[in-house]
């Protein structure tokens, strides 16, 4: 079956991830069945016969008086004919975290490291987990906002990672073995246009992940209509060459996600311009209301009962269908349970002589 995805994003900020005026990144859209496109159609013209204006943009919208319900009507359309929401939601402070894993931690500028470890995308969480608070976030932060970073602030991050993961010896000793040859090749990584800096490629790289995965599942072969962004020309070409590209493809299976080296049932990645395509309209809604709804759940504000239907709907879409993924900390997750009338349990605490052990298996002998 053919299907379209109409995608845009919210709560870019560029190189600055820890914009606390946008705390999240939101990226996606309506995956929409051609079969459905006209039921789609047809609904939308209904519910937004009397909707003021050409274009529906979301930070108009939410500011209107019946935005709740317009929006309600919306999402039940959609879900009702059908459409799915699919989607990825990135706490971009704690996106910072897995960074400077993947930065310190890479193969090929830390020497003890077997090239296994890039896989294990549960590790490198948990390595993440136990630098989220620490002030070297912040600091790795300026680095990647500012792209210019000196042989000396990589050494000072080196050393407060030490500090940091002080209580696992093995990660210790991988640390005090990267070299100053191995912190410039780090600092190299940097030396790129701002646009490579963002979150804006990744994260499209991790929805589509997502839109693959989802895709095979439902024997879907989908076509995706972006709305047109610019500066980032270079970044999609890469998109398309590597994983829109013929060849065979690997599938990297963890715990909880598939991973793969190209997409097969995503025949094409296109820009459009989102004034000519309501389609793509409604996505930027979608995405309008998920960045509001997650800064509410953030800063622990209840959710209005439209919201939090919708928001429970969702959370039964991830654990069943997996439209959806996130990138935040374990306490996130506690709040938006918690958001939603949901029993969240206990935070699973670290155990430093498991993970130091996990760790250990990657050390070159």
């Amino acid at each position: 079956m053919k299907a379209t995805f109409y995608c845009d994003e919210s709560g870019s900020t560029g190189t600055n991830w820890l914009d606390a005026a946008q705390p999240f990144f939101v990226y996606g859209g309506w995956l929409i069945p051609d079969e459905s496109r006209d039921a789609v159609l047809s609904g939308l013209a209904d519910i937004f016969a009397k909707y003021p204006g050409k274009e529906i943009k979301s930070k108009r919208f939410f500011r209107m008086g019946k935005a709740d319900e317009y929006f309600k009507r919306l999402f039940d359309l959609m879900l009702n004919t059908p459409a799915f929401p699919v989607f990825t939601v990135t706490d971009k402070a704690y996106i910072v975290a897995p960074k400077i894993i993947d930065t310190y931690f890479d193969p090929a500028y830390n020497p003890c490291l077997s090239n296994q470890f890039s896989w294990d995308t549960g590790l490198k969480k948990q390595l993440a987990e136990v630098i989220k608070t620490n002030r070297v976030i912040s600091d790795f932060a300026v680095i990647i906002h500012s792209g210019t970073p000196s042989l000396d602030e990589m050494r000072s991050l080196k050393v407060a990672l030490i500090s940091a993961f002080s209580q696992l010896p093995s990660i210790v000793v991988s640390l005090q073995q990267i070299t100053d040859s191995g912190l410039n090749e780090m600092i190299d990584e940097f030396s790129t246009p701002n646009s490579s800096r963002s979150l804006t490629i990744p994260s499209l790289n991790h929805l589509m992940q997502v839109l693959q995965v989802f895709s095979k599942n439902y024997s879907l072969e989908t076509l995706i209509k972006h709305d047109n962004i610019r500066g980032y020309d270079d970044g999609l070409d890469i998109i398309r060459d590597i994983y829109l590209s013929q060849g065979e493809v690997e599938i990297l299976k963890s715990k909880d996600f598939e991973w793969y080296s190209k997409f097969p049932n995503i025949s094409e990645l296109t820009l459009v311009d989102s004034k000519d395509e309501l389609l793509v309209q409604i996505s930027d809604l979608l995405c309008g209301f998920l960045l509001r709804c997650f800064q509410k759940i953030d800063k622990e504000v209840d959710l209005i009962e439209s919201e939090k239907e919708i928001m429970r709907q969702l959370s039964v879409l991830h654990d069943e269908m997996h439209t959806w993924d996130f990138v935040f900390p374990e306490k996130l997750i506690v709040k938006y349970l918690k958001a939603i009338g949901l029993n969240p349990g206990k935070l699973t605490p670290i155990d430093n002589s498991s993970l130091n052990q996990h760790f250990s298996k990657y050390l070159k002998s």
